[in-house]
């Protein structure tokens, strides 16, 4: 579904322009890196990077304790789009704004305890 797959690397190249699809731009790199250092807190939260087939970027925050993905941010056609567990779609003009809305929902779940409440 996702294509191609693979966890975060330092390896990025700094891009001018927002490409129309490939691997996230330095920029984004950075400010993705922020979901990164939320997850290093919690041992159970993993950040995987990937491209579509047709080569749009993607970002996964996966809960491994539970076998769920919490978030997903992807880039389409120079527009944002962030899923938060699968429940609501969202557009977002930059990637700046896409991750505070995973940085909200991983401080939401922390303040809930959602995952020390899971059942499933």
């Amino acid at each position: 579904m996702y294509g191609q797959s693979h966890k975060k690397t330092s390896e990025s190249k700094p891009l001018l322009v927002l490409p129309d699809c490939g691997d996230w731009s330095h920029q984004e790199h950075c400010e993705i890196d922020r979901i990164r250092v939320t997850c290093a807190e919690h041992p159970n939260l993993q950040l995987e990077y990937g491209q579509t087939d047709e080569g749009d970027p993607w970002c996964i925050v996966h809960d491994d304790a539970h076998d769920q993905v919490i978030s997903h941010i992807a880039r389409i056609d120079r527009h944002y789009i962030v899923s938060l567990r699968q429940r609501r779609l969202q557009g977002t003009a930059t990637i700046a704004q896409a991750v505070e809305c995973v940085l909200r929902e991983l401080a939401h779940d922390r303040r809930q305890g959602h995952n020390a409440r899971r059942q499933h």
